[in-house]
């Protein structure tokens, strides 16, 4: 099958999607922003934990996430926020606990958005070689 790397790379990205949907849940349950009780994100919250990283339906939330985070490094540092969302914040030394947890969980957070396009990619690609194929046969 000519197109079986695909496969394995979308194999690959759904599980490390999976772990990092886990690790997002875990830690926004300890440090998020956003109070325990709102509903859209306890929602979100609980799929991520379970493994359900691709439903299109979280897509708004998850989207609201990352700009709670970075609104919450900003209030905390401004403008920080900001930098995080644009560059790899991982070798940052910060030794305030607070901002700290909202870096490591913007970073995790990144990490996700990042991997959940890279699944909706692969399956697209994946979509447009069938098509040529069976186009070509």
């Amino acid at each position: 099958m000519p197109h079986q790397p695909l496969y394995e790379r979308l194999e690959n990205a759904i599980l490390i999607a999976v772990r990092r949907g886990r690790c997002l849940a875990e830690d926004w349950s300890e440090h998020g922003p956003e109070p325990s009780d709102s509903a859209p994100i306890q929602e979100t919250l609980a799929r991520l934990r379970e493994g359900e990283v691709l439903a299109r339906h979280d897509d708004i939330t998850i989207q609201s996430m990352g700009k709670a985070l970075c609104a919450a490094l900003n209030a905390l540092k401004p403008g920080y926020g900001d930098l995080c969302l644009m560059n790899d914040t991982s070798d940052h030394l910060i030794f305030e606990a607070p901002r700290e947890h909202l870096r490591q969980l913007i970073e995790c957070w990144k990490a996700l958005r990042d991997v959940r396009q890279e699944v909706r990619d692969l399956v697209a690609a994946m979509r447009a070689l069938e098509a040529e194929i069976h186009t070509n046969a």
